[in-house]
């Protein structure tokens, strides 16, 4: 089995992430990565109350 490279491990990382995600809308995973060490990871949420900002 072939080893992957670091670019495509972080960008699996981010699509298992995106799974937490609960926007209706739009589903979004991302990883913050420093020097191959992952700072952050997150995902899109449900929209806050009140509509959109200008």
């Amino acid at each position: 089995m072939d080893r992957i490279s670091w670019d495509e491990c972080f960008a699996r990382i981010a699509y298992a992430v995106l799974a937490r995600s609960n926007c209706i809308r739009r589903h979004i995973g991302a990883v913050i990565v420093n020097d191959k060490i992952i700072t952050s990871t997150g995902c899109s949420g449900t929209p806050r109350a009140g509509g959109e900002s200008a």
